[in-house]
């Protein structure tokens, strides 16, 4: 047997012959490595051996290209494990923060620093590739990206979730911080309306620029765009698409769902003939809503306002989690509803 964390047992001899080896082996120095780290957390820190072998691997340079890529577990109830804020203060480390909204976003920023890394000759020609990754950093990190000669390792935060935490002061954005409305086109005529608030951005024009829609929104509209940002937004206002969220936040300080002012917006643009929701949790949430749902259908397609009708349509939601529907189906769909005429 060996030590406890919560209903699991850690053996630790067994941890130790298996994981430690695969952090600490050296292959063809001409070949890049990415050593993978998931995570530095309470069952692995059991072995003493562990947090030893995770500084080493982040101090070993010269021999090899190598990147660290891991995870680091995010703090519940306050409560801080110090080898874990010891990793996190590194000045070669980068911490980035993924949230439920900006993981598709990251995955690609990510993916994309790492390609260029591996493309890239020499040892230490990474840090002209991280700038992408400025959106997604945690508190505090800013700062790696402009000091540090040499590439620090990204290292991610788990998602939150799992039991009910305290509420952190960060929990609440206020209307200030969030995104609005983003209206490309002079008369919008179609509504894309995603579940959960966007934080706004340090950088004006990157509005929602951490979304996973962007992926599909792109090429639904120009078969030629690959999704990346810039093309994807521009196509979107060429197209007269407007983009905003049912929620103005998911939780407020007291934990009440706030909603955006969604029935005087489309009584202002009274341009839209359709409102698209990207998944059925967005749609479900703006059905339910009171200042909209004595206006909707019984069966929840149609929004009226006076003589007025408006479309309501669901879209496979853009995530990667979603696995149920392929890219391709998801990009038919989008573009299916987003561009056909009523």
């Amino acid at each position: 047997m060996g030590p406890s964390v919560g209903n699991y047992v850690v053996h630790v001899a067994d941890f130790e012959e298996t994981a430690l080896p695969a952090v600490t082996r050296c292959d063809d120095a001409n070949t890049p490595v990415v050593v993978v780290i998931d995570e530095v957390g309470k069952m692995e820190l059991k072995s003493e051996k562990f947090i030893a072998t995770v500084h080493a691997a982040l101090d070993r340079k010269g021999e090899q290209k190598r990147m660290v890529l891991g995870t680091l577990p995010t703090p519940r109830y306050g409560h801080k494990i110090q080898e874990v804020e010891d990793i996190r203060a590194r000045e070669d480390v980068l911490v980035l923060k993924i949230k439920q909204a900006n993981r598709d976003a990251a995955t690609d920023a990510v993916t994309a620093a790492l390609t260029a890394w591996t493309d890239e000759e020499g040892l230490d020609s990474a840090s002209v590739h991280l700038d992408g990754l400025r959106p997604f950093l945690d508190e505090g990190q800013e700062h790696k990206l402009a000091t540090t000669s040499s590439a620090p390792s990204p290292s991610t935060p788990q998602p939150e979730g799992g039991p009910a935490k305290k509420p952190r002061t960060d929990d609440a954005i206020n209307a200030s911080a969030v995104c609005g409305p983003l209206i490309g086109a002079e008369v919008p005529r179609v509504l894309l309306l995603g579940h959960t608030a966007s934080p706004a951005p340090k950088i004006p024009g990157t509005e929602y620029a951490e979304r996973s829609m962007w992926s599909v929104l792109g090429p639904a509209l120009y078969a030629r765009c690959t999704g990346e940002y810039t093309a994807a937004r521009a196509a979107a206002a060429a197209a007269g698409i407007a983009i905003w969220d049912v929620y103005e936040d998911l939780k407020s300080r007291r934990g009440v769902k706030k909603l955006n002012d969604l029935s005087t917006f489309l009584r202002t643009h009274d341009s839209i003939d359709r409102v698209c929701f990207i998944g059925a949790q967005a749609k479900s949430s703006f059905v339910k809503s009171k200042d909209l749902r004595k206006e909707i259908s019984a069966n929840g397609d149609t929004w009226r306002d006076g003589s007025r009708t408006v479309r309501l349509i669901t879209l496979p939601s853009s995530s990667r989690a979603n696995t149920h529907v392929s890219q391709g189906e998801k990009v038919r769909l989008w573009r299916e509803s987003l561009l056909d005429k009523l």
